[in-house]
Formats: C-alpha cells, sequence, structure tokens
C-alpha cells in the first residue's frame, strides 16, 4: 500500500522531538517539559472558510423504460459533481505547541497542532453541483513553524515577533448531517498542505498572535451537472469548470499557559 505523502513529514517532525529529548537527558523530563510546551487558545469570526475536494458520486437522475417490461422503470445512474463549502461564523480550538529546537531565547522551532471546531452551515459550492447540507466542521493541522522574537521561548523579551510554518490539515466538514440528499461518501474528511504566517505581540502580561493560515489541494475539472447533464455556456456550447479544496482562516491565538 502506498504510503500517504503527508507521512514523511509529521513523521521528521516526531523524530526531532524525540532526539532533542534524548540529547536533553541532563535535564529532568519535566523540566524539559515545562520549557518547550505551549498551550494557546485560538479564536476566529467570519474568517474561517473550507471547500472540500471536488468528488465524482454515482447516482440516480432519472428512470428509463425497462426493455423487458414497459409497464416497469429501472433507475438511470451516473457519476456527477459533489463539492461542499463551509463558512464558520465562530470557530475555537486549542493549540499545542512544543520547542523541540532551542536556537536561543528568541528563537525556536516547533511541532504546532493549531486544531479548531468550528460553528457553521455547509452546502454545495453552487448550484451545478451536489454538496453536503450540515452543520459543524473540524480542522487539525499538523505543522512545523519557525517563531522569532515575541512569543518563541519563555525567555523572550521582544516586544513583536512572527512565526512561519506548514504541514497538512486533516478537514471534515457537515459533522451534523441534516441533508436528505447527501450521498454516499460525499462528505468525507480530507486532508491538504497547509500554510501559516503569525505576527506576535505583548496584550497585558501575555503574548498574542494574529495568524493567518491558507491551503489548497489539486485542481479537478468536470463537465457534467448534479443532474447529469453536460455543462453549456449561455449561447449552448459545451464548456467544463474547475474546483479545488482550500482551507482559509485568520485566527487570534492567546497562550494559555504563559
Amino acid at each position: 500500500m502506498t504510503r500517504p505523502k503527508f507521512i514523511k513529514p509529521i513523521i521528521a517532525c516526531i523524530a526531532l522531538i524525540l532526539s532533542n529529548l534524548t540529547f536533553a537527558q541532563k535535564n529532568t523530563k519535566s523540566e524539559v517539559w515545562e520549557e518547550n510546551f505551549f498551550l494557546a487558545f485560538n479564536t476566529s469570526s467570519y474568517l474561517d472558510i473550507i471547500k472540500s475536494p471536488l468528488r465524482k458520486v454515482e447516482v440516480v437522475v432519472g428512470n428509463d423504460i425497462d426493455p423487458n417490461d414497459p409497464n416497469k422503470v429501472i433507475p438511470r445512474y451516473s457519476k456527477v459533481p459533489s463539492q461542499s463549502a463551509t463558512i464558520n461564523f465562530f470557530s475555537m480550538g486549542l493549540e499545542p505547541r512544543y520547542n523541540f529546537k532551542q536556537i536561543s531565547d528568541d528563537a525556536a522551532f516547533a511541532l504546532s497542532i493549531p486544531m479548531s471546531i468550528g460553528i457553521g452551515a455547509t452546502s454545495s459550492t453552487d448550484e451545478t453541483v451536489l454538496g453536503t447540507n450540515g452543520f459543524g466542521s473540524i480542522q487539525i493541522p499538523v505543522m512545523c513553524k519557525f517563531y522569532l522574537g515575541n512569543g518563541s521561548t519563555y525567555k523572550s523579551e521582544k516586544n513583536y515577533g512572527i512565526s512561519v510554518g506548514g504541514g497538512m490539515e486533516y478537514d471534515k466538514l457537515g459533522l451534523l448531517n441534516i441533508s436528505g440528499e447527501t450521498q454516499k461518501g460525499d462528505n468525507r474528511g480530507f486532508v491538504l498542505p497547509v500554510a501559516s504566517f503569525g505576527v506576535h505581540f505583548w496584550r497585558n502580561n501575555s503574548p498574542v498572535e494574529v495568524n493567518l493560515k491558507y491551503g489548497h489541494g489539486a485542481i479537478t475539472e468536470y463537465d457534467i451537472d448534479r443532474y447529469g447533464n453536460y455543462l453549456r455556456d449561455e449561447f449552448g456550447n459545451l464548456i467544463s469548470r474547475n474546483a479545488r479544496s482550500s482551507s482559509f482562516r485568520i485566527s487570534f491565538v492567546t497562550l494559555l499557559n504563559y
């Protein structure tokens, strides 16, 4: 079985953490953990938008007369496009982070998992495709990040800082399915690459961050609509459309254990 591409960077990050812990045997395990572990709370309002990959699902698009019995009809199947989207009016979550390599008091490499749960409606991306009519979403990114300045370590006293990183994210839309139309497999979870950029500064006695995260998957082309009909433009010419999965979120992050 082929190993998913996103497994290798995750294994590499875990290996770096384990090697750092081995190197730090001169300290107790609790001291190493306390010096390098951070926990943050993240929130976002109307700035959290997710689209699933476009998939082809087999559905009934009509009925045909049974050639063996004119009084009976048989269902006609076709593989039609399906893509869902969510705009969360509010999302929140926790971000555990571990600095596996502290370069100085003001710079560190870390493994971060800024997971979140979103509150928003899920539906098809447009009228030409099927989609999940549901509610709620979940995002679980696994990212390697570089922190510089404010918030990079517990010893940093810089007024400002930044973070940049990348990794893979698991998303699932329509956690609560309220649709009788959704086809089997239409709202499966999916994985896509993501990157992030954050700006850090002080608020009271704790660092806070404004973070932008974005990622997208491969482009998929389709030329049949949700009813099994070929797509056409306003002049009746045959056309095709493109779609891709994506994840966009601007969040506000506050450290809880600083």
